[in-house]
């Protein structure tokens, strides 16, 4: 895989753009390339191929080098492209997995903490113009998965069944130890 990443990026790529001119449209929606014996959504390479290109990528820069904006241009660009094409078919729910899959890759490399929060900040402010911009059928859905997709709910729901089987484990054993004589 290492030797051929960029070529599974490239080839995933091309076959974004073939299902931009050539796709097979369901549902208001072009996502699909037509092999005759099975329907090929592109999308999901991408996926694969993003964090696959990332890792060779990073894994020839020097840990010292990660925090360079020289470094940082060229994987942010190697994101924005797929995401872009994703968006036109419209799968804005794929994209976001594919730029979360990028961003991840970009924090386990190493970069510095920093980025991220301003990140994070500039989406928070720009938030209400994502939003305005969106599909009507996007917007209810979407925004729960985007707080989803972060684990807001998951999480708390996580922690409140652990903290319960916990509170259940302890109170057992205390019962044991109480009733043992």
């Amino acid at each position: 895989w290492y030797k051929n990443a960029y070529l599974f990026y490239l080839i995933g790529l091309i076959l974004l753009l073939v299902v931009l001119f050539f796709g097979i449209s369901a549902s208001g929606a072009t996502r699909w390339i037509n092999l005759y014996f099975l329907n090929l959504q592109p999308s999901e390479l991408m996926k694969i191929a993003v964090i696959i290109c990332f890792a060779r990528y990073y894994h020839r820069i020097q840990s010292s080098d990660i925090q360079s904006i020289k470094f940082l241009i060229q994987p942010i660009i190697l994101l924005i492209v797929p995401c872009y094409l994703v968006i036109q078919q419209p799968d804005l729910g794929t994209s976001i997995l594919i730029a979360g899959s990028g961003i991840a890759i970009i924090w386990l490399a190493g970069l510095n903490i920093k980025y991220f929060v301003y990140s994070g900040l500039l989406l928070l402010v720009s938030l209400p113009f994502a939003i305005s911009i969106l599909k009507p059928y996007q917007k209810p859905r979407n925004i729960i998965e985007y707080v989803s997709t972060f684990g807001m709910m998951k999480c708390l729901k996580s922690i409140k069944i652990i903290i319960r089987k916990t509170f259940n484990i302890i109170s057992n054993k205390i019962n044991v130890v109480i009733l043992t004589p």
